[in-house]
């Protein structure tokens, strides 16, 4: 027994010495600005520009007030002094996603809105998306597509209106590297703790998807749930999240329902 709970703290030592490895090394980048229009990136924000104004006009955008400025607060607290440069769009679509352009263009799918238990999960998916837009991932995807001559198709799981359906196939051609996804998990864990939320919530987002998945025994869930299609194993995920998150709270309850 008592060797049981040797090893037992030794493993959650371990973990908070993991997350607080994380964050020694890693510091947010100052905000970013536009960059020169003829340089990839000039070029990528430019049309993310044209896809945003598609988007306030697309039938899909819920115009709740209320509703937009929550999830704007909460990007805010995770995204600290970029707050001025991320703008929030709640996309009416039962699909479980968030995803964050390079020119901070932040969508959240009404089907991540109804499956989160708490504001902390909700914090931990648009954490790991913020992690992609700090670490400028989506520049990167750019430069590989277009060295395969796939640019244009790259282009489309960020245009809402009328590719909802092509959605998780699209994205599992060009979705993020393994590393560019721990790298992404790893960061936002550090802006949940950093925003004062709970870091175990994060790996409980994932349970709570494989538990529904696993209602509909041999469903291909990388078919129907963009976020499976584009992320990971989700058992190993969930389980390294916990481990990253140690044994330590945050001062936002993972209890609080909305």
């Amino acid at each position: 027994m008592a060797l049981g709970c040797a090893r037992c703290a030794a493993l959650a030592m371990a973990a908070r010495g993991a997350l607080a490895e994380v964050g020694a090394d890693w510091a947010a980048p100052p905000r970013f600005v536009a960059p020169d229009p003829a340089s990839d990136e000039g070029g990528l924000w430019a049309m993310m520009a044209h896809e945003e104004q598609r988007l306030r006009r697309s039938q899909l955008l819920l115009r709740d007030r209320e509703l937009h400025d929550y999830l704007q607060a909460v990007a805010c607290k995770l995204g600290g002094a970029h707050c001025p440069d991320i703008r929030v769009y709640p996309i009416r679509t039962p699909w479980f996603n968030a995803s964050m352009a390079p020119n901070g263009m932040l969508e959240v799918w009404s089907g991540l809105l109804l499956r989160v238990d708490n504001e902390a999960q909700l914090a931990a998916v648009i954490g790991h998306e913020m992690g992609h837009y700090l670490q400028r991932h989506t520049l990167q995807r750019l430069q590989d597509a277009r060295s395969r001559s796939a640019f244009a198709t790259f282009l489309m799981p960020f245009g809402i209106g009328g590719l909802l359906g092509a959605y998780a196939v699209v994205a599992s051609q060009f979705s993020f590297s393994r590393d560019q996804e721990r790298d992404a998990d790893r960061i936002g864990l550090i802006l949940m703790r950093q925003a004062g939320y709970d870091p175990h919530e994060a790996s409980r987002v994932w349970s709570n998807l494989l538990a529904e998945a696993s209602v509909h025994p041999g469903a291909n869930v990388s078919k129907t749930s963009p976020m499976f299609a584009t992320h990971p194993a989700s058992a190993e995920r969930r389980e390294t999240l916990a481990k990253l998150a140690g044994d330590g709270g945050g001062e936002i309850a993972g209890a609080s329902r909305r």
